[in-house]
């Protein structure tokens, strides 16, 4: 009796992800359904994205991925300088690697569909003001205190270029959301949802093509399936990205989980994807003309935001719960049978 339980037991646990997996499938949207671009556009929204890992990212920094660069310089605040990630991308990543792992993420889209391609510059810190616990305040912060980089000659360790962006970093404690962006503009603010105890690794790419495509005139909205879809949700119980996966059993935000835009925030990234290509480089490395972004940024802070994720903690310790009493009822079998063959 005792076997035969013990056999049904480890029969769930290993059908479990199975279960969940095709369940995952069958709740998603189908790509047919969403409206289609002309095809010069269009690509296939589930194509496979190169795999960034952490040897590589040094390498994945310095390949040229699209015809329309985007020289970026990325900083961190002192709180996030302090950081460590566990994630199933790697053990105790610093902030540069971890920043520059999702940066490259999230830039494969970007480059798939547009030839967006963010190219960093180098990692440097910012010490952002304690006294600001929002995304809204904390980017006018970065804006005012590195500004005077935008438009200057930046020999990098990756590249070399003039600076069109910049993205800020924090793990500052904020109320509002997961990342900022100025509408047409050429700043980010990005709060990673990966946190020492927490593996939401496979969200934080999202945020960066979600923040960047602001600076293209792409706006959020609620419906429909899309990178910009801040109110519209699936429900997933297993993510994989890159190889690896991870148990949710909740509904997400399309915003996280999406790797394609919508037919109009689509044709709106395409119509300014040059937006930063050289138009006028000067010889004392000064500012540049407004072709390559500029420093007066218009300002529509209301609506450009992504909600920050919930932790899914509840299904994976359910699922660890479930796995750990297999192993002891496992070992205490096996016991059994030990101790019943020695007395024998």
């Amino acid at each position: 009796m005792v076997s035969k339980k013990l056999a049904i037991l480890l029969c769930l646990i290993l059908l479990c992800p199975l279960i969940t997996l095709a369940w995952t499938n069958s709740s998603k949207v189908s790509a047919s359904m969403m409206p289609l671009l002309p095809d010069e556009l269009f690509k296939e929204s589930n194509s496979t994205d190169e795999t960034v890992g952490t040897t590589g990212i040094s390498d994945e920094i310095c390949k040229a991925e699209g015809a329309n660069p985007v020289y970026v310089l990325v900083f961190g605040d002192e709180e996030e300088r302090d950081v460590s990630y566990i994630c199933k991308f790697g053990w105790l990543m610093g902030w540069k690697d971890y920043a520059g792992l999702q940066i490259e993420r999230g830039d494969k889209a970007l480059a798939r569909d547009f030839g967006i391609d963010l190219r960093i510059l180098d990692f440097l810190g910012w010490d952002s003001d304690d006294n600001k616990d929002t995304l809204s305040d904390l980017i006018v912060d970065l804006k005012e205190k590195t500004k005077h980089y935008i438009g200057t000659l930046y020999v990098g360790k990756y590249w070399w270029g003039y600076v069109d962006a910049i993205i800020g970093i924090t793990t500052q404690y904020v109320t509002d959301s997961a990342g900022r962006a100025y509408l047409g503009g050429n700043f980010a603010i990005i709060k990673w949802q990966t946190s020492f105890f927490f593996d939401l690794s496979w969200a934080d790419d999202n945020i960066v093509k979600h923040e960047v495509s602001h600076w293209f005139e792409a706006e959020d909205h609620k419906d429909g399936c899309c990178l910009m879809a801040t109110g519209h949700e699936h429900f997933q119980s297993i993510i994989s990205e890159d190889g690896y996966y991870w148990l949710i059993c909740e509904n997400v935000v399309c915003g996280y989980t999406s790797n394609s835009w919508c037919t109009t925030c689509h044709n709106t990234i395409w119509s300014n994807r040059q937006k930063f290509s050289p138009t006028d480089y000067p010889s004392d490395g000064g500012r540049v003309s407004s072709g390559r972004g500029g420093v007066e940024i218009p300002i529509d802070m209301e609506s450009l935001n992504i909600p920050p994720l919930r932790l899914y903690v509840l299904p994976t310790l359910v699922f660890v719960i479930l796995v750990a009493c297999g192993i002891l009822i496992l070992l205490r079998r096996v016991l059994r049978l030990w101790k019943q063959k020695k007395l024998a």
